[in-house]
């Protein structure tokens, strides 16, 4: 993503939180759905391999 873009996320509720949802605000076995937009991001001077190949980690 770019600076300014808008990216949308639809996750299927056995991504999410499932057929326990999360009281009060996601209901059992909802679809959650976000729009996100990049604002800013920071550049890392090195980058951690995790455990899954060409995941980077965050630590």
């Amino acid at each position: 993503m770019n600076v300014g873009e808008v990216a949308r996320f639809v996750i299927a509720p056995q991504y999410g939180y499932g057929s326990e949802g999360f009281a009060p605000k996601v209901e059992p076995d909802e679809t959650l759905d976000f729009e996100i937009e990049l604002i800013r991001f920071k550049v890392c001077s090195a980058v951690i391999q995790s455990p899954v190949a060409g995941v980077p980690s965050a630590n």
